[in-house]
């Protein structure tokens, strides 16, 4: 009887040298580093705006989150260009680009479908009229969840 072996997750950190996992391990442990970097050269008020370095020695990609953070950030380049050049020994070439927030996936409260006033009415007199009592309390409920 053969033992299939045990698949489990492995933490990022404790992944082989050669493993392409450990390699974006890394990668993103770089990119995080330079972020701070670059972060503590700029002003407080700003380095909240910066949400993420991308690219490599040669090109930097800065994220804003908002195209007014972004202009604020073009503004503050040569410290951003120095910060790069102590933290990567080279001077990159600096782009900036918006990353704004993603939306929500769903909404916190489900939106009522809006109804007029006489489709409200004609929902109530519906229910007055017909026979099927589960069918006369559903057009009710909807009819009460539009006049909110």
């Amino acid at each position: 009887m053969s033992k299939t072996p045990k698949v489990g997750f492995r933490r990022l950190d404790q992944c082989a040298p050669g493993d392409t996992l450990s390699a974006v391990y890394r990668h993103a442990h770089r990119l995080a580093k330079l972020r701070a970097a670059l972060a503590e050269a700029l002003e407080v008020e700003i380095r909240q705006h910066l949400v993420g370095v991308s690219g490599t020695s040669q090109r930097l990609v800065i994220f804003a989150d908002t195209s007014g953070w972004a202009t604020r950030l073009r503004y503050q380049a040569p410290d951003l260009e120095a910060a790069a050049l102590d933290h990567l020994g080279t001077r990159p070439t600096l782009v900036f680009r918006v990353m704004p927030d993603a939306p929500p996936l769903h909404s916190a409260t489900p939106r009522s479908p809006w109804l007029s006033e006489r489709v409200v009415a004609t929902l109530e007199a519906s229910a007055r009229t017909v026979e099927d009592e589960e069918l006369a309390e559903a057009l009710r409920r909807l009819a009460r969840g539009a006049a909110r």
